[in-house]
């Protein structure tokens, strides 16, 4: 049995056979991500309440940062289908000005960790990217990328 989350959720069955709870609010856009071949690792419909919560052993987020993120999808995908996901989403105007803008209420950002050796090697860049947008956008997002190639959203 799936562990309890955050926000309501839905049980998927991801294309690789696994059953996973899906905040609500998120349930379209990752069904089309993943109907498109995307594959996510991760995702919350509001990070600011995922940064918020306490868990045994490992305190709430820094204020500062859960305001920020307050209201905002995260979504963590292999970073080839994230930059993928931001080249299709660019081609709407609108998506296209908050992809481009940095530091707006309307802005997206794209976070893609560098990791360090653990044996003080080079570093490396993560396999994965976060992005973050605001929640009013996921309607939106879903819309375009259905107006791709239909309701299969193959591209």
């Amino acid at each position: 049995m799936p562990a309890p989350t955050l926000h309501q959720s839905r049980i998927l069955r991801t294309p690789q056979g696994s059953d996973v709870p899906i905040d609500g609010a998120l349930v379209p856009f990752i069904s089309r991500l993943w109907g498109m071949g995307m594959r996510t690792r991760s995702s919350c419909q509001d990070y600011g309440d995922l940064l918020a919560m306490s868990v045994p052993g490992l305190p709430a987020g820094d204020q500062r940062w859960i305001d920020f993120y307050k209201g905002r999808v995260w979504v963590e995908l292999e970073a080839g289908h994230a930059e993928q996901l931001v080249g299709l989403l660019s081609r709407d105007r609108e998506l296209h000005m908050a992809l481009a803008q940095w530091g707006l209420p309307e802005s997206w950002t794209c976070v893609r960790p560098i990791l360090p050796d653990l044996t003080g090697g080079p570093a490396r860049t993560a396999p994965s990217a976060h992005l973050f947008f605001p929640r009013s956008d996921v309607k939106r997002v879903v819309g375009v990328l259905e107006q791709l190639d239909g309701p299969a959203g193959r591209t």
